[in-house]
């Protein structure tokens, strides 16, 4: 969902859907969203979203936003979900990095990426 103001993106609700599509339960997942720094990311969580860990600032990355869950069932879906809100009105175009996950499936460690969000006003 983006809100535009003066003509450029000012605001994003960014929703990340994460399911267990293998057939085994999986466990210690951590996911990581990297936010560029032009976009703020808010503290305040919509009803029924599982609320991030950790909210870091990096001095050339931007935000980094944390999620923990213990565990996900085979066919499991979670969704995760935040509001960035832009510093000054984004004209053009705006491009999020890929989310990355990681989480144990029969004691091996898994790397995942999400796709990339390309967002233009």
């Amino acid at each position: 969902n983006v809100t535009k103001r003066e003509g450029g993106i000012s605001g994003l609700n960014i929703a990340l859907n994460i399911k267990n599509r293998s057939n085994k339960r999986i466990e210690n997942i951590e996911l990581r969203e990297i936010v560029p720094e032009i976009i703020g990311v808010e503290k305040d969580v919509s009803i029924g979203a599982l609320k991030p860990m950790k909210m870091l600032r990096h001095e050339r990355k931007g935000s980094i936003v944390k999620w923990e869950i213990s565990s996900l069932e085979v066919g499991e879906e979670r969704v995760l979900s935040y509001r960035a809100k832009a510093k000054l009105p984004i004209l053009g175009e705006l491009s999020l990095p890929a989310a990355a996950a990681r989480f144990k499936c029969n004691n091996k460690e898994i790397k995942a990426h999400s796709n990339r969000l390309v967002v233009s006003s």
